[in-house]
């Protein structure tokens, strides 16, 4: 057996599901100031309890070496979230931006997460100051 990597989370943060997502715009991430040609990635969603608030997470996996090497980003936009009111089973998110009517980027990403019954949508906090 290979060797086995753990990523340690905060302990007031919680990991919520991985994301699907058609291209790093979506995401707001921008790729070209970082070359990841060749590297495998994950994005995760985490949950901070205290704040009642999502994390787009964001890790790059370069198996390449001897040691992969592995770098991760966190976003700085976060999503409302309340666990107390959404306990159901969280089946698939997905994370997209959404176009103005002359279809140019807004850049609003916008959270879509389909629980056992229903579905949520939810656009990002533009700061900090709009979080409980």
């Amino acid at each position: 057996m290979g060797a086995q990597y753990i990523l340690a989370l905060d302990a007031d943060v919680e990991f919520v599901s991985f994301v699907d997502y058609n291209s790093f715009n979506d995401i707001g991430f921008d790729s070209s100031v970082i070359d990841i040609g060749a590297v495998s990635n994950f994005a995760f969603l985490t949950y901070e309890s205290a704040r009642n608030i999502l994390t787009l997470n964001l890790l790059f996996v370069d198996i390449y070496h001897d040691i992969p090497l592995f770098k991760m980003f966190k976003s700085v936009k976060k999503f409302s979230y309340d666990r107390r009111t959404d306990q159901d089973i969280l089946i698939k998110s997905i994370i997209y931006s959404t176009l103005s009517p002359q279809g140019i980027s807004d850049n609003i990403i916008k959270l879509l997460s389909q629980f056992q019954d229903h579905f949520t949508q939810t656009a990002y906090i533009d700061n900090d100051e709009e979080i409980d």
